[in-house]
């Protein structure tokens, strides 16, 4: 077997988990799968990201409990969509933790914006939110899910919003100039994620240039979002 189709079996194992077990993540591997993250690729080799592992329960709820407390603003907005658009992570008002402080390691991934820096200029200029700093950042994190996957842990990526980023920075000792984008819990699945659903690989590649042909219409996208939801709601994301 080759390099390429280990790989590739690692990219299509790994899925999104919402459950886990707390058994513990050895210090050695937790270090590998971080080695991992260190080594991915980013805009001028800003390498602007920083870990903190985060193994304490206490603190793992605490985290939790800033994430909960922002529904008090998603759940009006998820219950103005109509009841089969709507996504569950931004309902349940009342709810308790979430389920990812669950998971015997969290790993917080923060960055230095004035890293960006080291690339071009036009990046700083003209690219908003320092849209090059946040790719970054997030060529990190796949990285180590991967890295994850491959020591054969399970892992969630667990967006980190506005609403929510000061708090943990705060809870975290975080300097203030630094962003706070993501999450990834890891740790032993609960139950083993459902099958990975991905669009047709001929349905979205093209060659040379765009296939019109391949352009989807807006009932088109329209129905594909209605079974995104209806995947969701029957346990079969595969995310």
């Amino acid at each position: 077997m080759s390099d390429l189709d280990i790989f590739m079996q690692i990219v299509k194992k790994r899925r999104s988990t919402r459950n886990f077990r707390p058994d513990p993540i050895s210090d050695e591997v937790l270090r590998q799968i971080l080695d991992a993250g260190h080594w991915a690729m980013s805009g001028g080799n800003s390498q602007p990201w920083e870990f903190i592992a985060i193994k304490d329960r206490d603190r793992r709820l605490k985290i939790g409990a800033l994430q909960s407390a922002t529904r008090k603003w998603t759940s009006p907005l998820e219950e103005s969509r109509a009841p089969a658009f709507r996504h569950p992570g931004g309902l349940n008002r009342n709810a308790g933790p979430p389920p990812f402080t669950v998971a015997p390691v969290l790993i917080a991934i923060l960055g230095d914006p004035r890293t960006l820096m080291t690339s071009v200029a036009s990046a700083t200029i003209f690219t908003g939110e320092r849209e090059t700093f946040h790719q970054g950042m997030a060529n990190a994190a796949m990285v180590m899910h991967l890295a994850a996957t491959a020591a054969g842990l399970n892992s969630e990526w667990v967006s980190v919003s506005p609403l929510w980023e000061e708090s943990l920075k705060n809870l975290l000792g975080v300097p203030e100039l630094y962003r706070l984008p993501l999450l990834a819990a890891l740790g032993h699945a609960d139950k083993e994620p459902g099958p990975g659903f991905r669009r047709n690989l001929e349905d979205i590649v093209h060659d040379e240039t765009y296939d019109s042909s391949k352009f989807r219409s807006s009932e088109a996208v329209l129905n594909y979002i209605t079974e995104i939801h209806q995947r969701r709601a029957g346990g079969s994301q595969g995310k």
